[in-house]
């Protein structure tokens, strides 16, 4: 009877000795099965690869300070002008006559802010073209072109399938649609354009009047002042460079000039978007003299046929 009891003993005490023994490499053979092909623990060696390093996203670029609310760059650019050309769409006054509430000393031309209320003169037209955003080259960045006369300034935009802007299109696209004394609105300031600075001494050039040759390169690059923006997106109209525009009323040989001058440059005390200067012939040329170029648009867009509407604040006025 006790031999009956002690082998079963025995045999189970043996199976449990065995299955300690093979519980390891039950173990190891149930990890193979269970890790996927080419893993470090499907193979023999039990060595385990350190994880990898994190895959960190690129920081963003710097972003620019926005232009001001008051610009609208029409999205129709892309489309209706060359590259580097805004489109310039809106209505158009002849005579526009602003009133100085603020002057700035004795210079008629010189004042510090306008009143917000403008009365507009002549017949009103409707205006589609384009306009170089920046200064000849026409790129960010670029040093306004200068000491350029009129007649190479033409040259230089007809290469690139362009022309010199007329007058009315420059002061438009200066200006906006809400008729502004200056591109930024009815408050001259000095910090949001480069104009005013003090005269300093440049080279002489034998073209330039006597007026201006004591006048300093003071040029700053083109879109350097991003507060220096007009309402439709084009930079740099007023200060940094004065720019040639037609003036197509203009003689060729006599005063006023058609070779004319709008916007002012880095020492104008009183550069505004209407006033052009007419006295300078097709041959003057300086330091502080540039221009950009205008075009006609590509797309075929018929002119709306409903009533010319001024902007809030404006009143029409008909000349006889």
């Amino acid at each position: 009877m006790r031999s009956r009891v002690t082998l079963p003993a025995v045999l189970l005490g043996a199976l449990a000795i065995a299955a300690l023994l093979m519980l390891p490499r039950l173990r190891a053979v149930s990890l193979d099965a269970a890790a996927p092909e080419g893993s470090a623990s499907a193979g023999t060696s039990m060595e385990v690869e350190a994880p990898a390093a994190p895959v960190l996203a690129p920081s963003p670029p710097p972003r620019e300070d926005p232009l001001p609310s008051y610009v609208r760059r029409d999205p129709a650019s892309d489309v209706a002008c060359p590259r580097g050309m805004l489109l310039v769409e809106g209505i158009y006054c002849p005579g526009v006559v602003h009133t100085c509430v603020t002057p700035r000393g004795a210079s008629a031309e010189a004042c510090a802010r306008f009143a917000d209320t403008v009365i507009c003169e002549g017949t009103l037209d409707r205006r589609r073209f384009c306009v170089d955003e920046f200064e000849y080259p026409d790129m960010e960045g670029a040093t306004p072109a200068v000491m350029v006369d009129y007649r190479d300034a033409k040259r230089a935009c007809a290469v690139e399938g362009k022309r010199l802007c007329t007058a009315e299109e420059w002061q438009f696209a200066c200006e906006g649609p809400q008729m502004w004394p200056f591109p930024t609105g009815f408050e001259r300031d000095s910090s949001l354009c480069n104009v005013g600075a003090s005269p300093g001494k440049r080279r002489a050039d034998p073209v330039s009047d006597d007026a201006d040759a004591g006048v300093r390169d003071g040029r700053e690059s083109s879109g350097r002042r991003r507060t220096c923006v007009s309402p439709f997106g084009i930079r740099d109209l007023v200060g940094n460079v004065a720019e040639w525009v037609e003036n197509v009323g203009g003689l060729d040989d006599d005063r006023p000039y058609r070779s004319a001058l709008g916007g002012g440059d880095f020492s104008s005390v009183g550069a505004r978007c209407r006033p052009v200067v007419t006295s300078h012939d097709e041959r003057f040329k300086a330091m502080s003299v540039g221009f950009r170029c205008c075009a006609g648009t590509r797309d075929k867009v018929q002119r709306p046929n409903g009533p010319l509407v001024l902007p809030r604040g404006a009143r029409h006025v008909i000349v006889p």
